[in-house]
């Protein structure tokens, strides 16, 4: 089946609906494990002295991000993975990351680090601009703060960026976890690069329609985003996966006939 945003949105679904139940308890399953790791954040912050009273990452978040969080991610994303195609996974699959470590850990960080630079180029042209602005401006105006073109087509770049990168590393980390492949570290971006760039434009419209039903069900508190969000933006992003390398023959179907 060719990829297409309605087939991948429908198949996705149809997992969602058929499997319900089984995507729902790892989703429950995983939250578990995150506020267990969150606590260890907190005390880890709070026995190194770390202020995390401004809401702003810390360097023990962001290592237990690199070295816990995206690998038992990957771990729940391959659990869904399975039930998409028909299996009945045990839940010790959603630790199956820590099986493949080193690589989605590699993936992790280098997915970081490019999305950094990223954003401090971003700062570093606004902040030029934002300079460049308020000294032509300052004959004209008092303010400091002049809000020029240079900033704004600076962050439109820096926004088009994120979005273009985001698309073409979706399936990074399923390239090095699924059974079928086990990719090392460069050969899983290299698989993701080729298998997106084809399929780029209706696979960047899924993504933006996910991340959007993401964050509506966010704002409608905890529940929506436990019970509908979270299993569907999984249950739809390994449907892509599986129509985008071309291993979407029978999954759809083997999962409603297990439902």
């Amino acid at each position: 089946m060719p990829f297409s945003f309605k087939a991948a949105f429908g198949s996705g679904v149809n997992t969602f609906k058929s499997r319900y139940g089984s995507v729902l308890a790892a989703v429950v399953v995983f939250i578990v494990v995150m506020i267990g790791a969150s606590i260890v954040q907190g005390v880890l912050n709070a026995a190194l002295g770390i202020d995390t009273k401004m809401g702003d990452p810390t360097w023990v978040d962001f290592l237990v991000t690199i070295f816990f969080t995206n690998v038992l991610t990957a771990g729940l994303a391959l659990m869904v993975l399975q039930i998409h195609r028909g299996e009945s996974p045990r839940m010790g699959t959603l630790f199956a990351g820590f099986g493949r470590y080193w690589p989605l850990v590699g993936i992790g960080l280098l997915i970081h680090v490019i999305f950094m630079v990223i954003i401090l180029g971003v700062l570093l042209a606004g902040g030029l601009s934002l300079a460049v602005g308020a000294t032509m401006a300052a004959p004209w105006t008092s303010s400091a703060f002049v809000v020029g073109p240079g900033f704004i087509i600076a962050g439109l770049i820096g926004l088009g960026l994120v979005l273009f990168f985001f698309t073409r590393f979706a399936f990074v980390a399923l390239h090095c976890i699924d059974p079928k492949r086990q990719f090392g570290v460069a050969a899983s971006f290299g698989a993701s690069w080729r298998t997106t760039g084809p399929i780029f434009w209706p696979l960047l419209g899924l993504m933006i329609v996910m991340l959007a039903i993401l964050i509506v069900s966010i704002v409608l508190l905890v529940l929506p985003v436990i019970f509908v969000g979270i299993p569907l933006m999984f249950t739809v992003s390994v449907a892509a996966y599986e129509l985008a390398t071309g291993d979407a023959s029978d999954s759809g179907e083997a999962a409603t006939s297990l439902g």
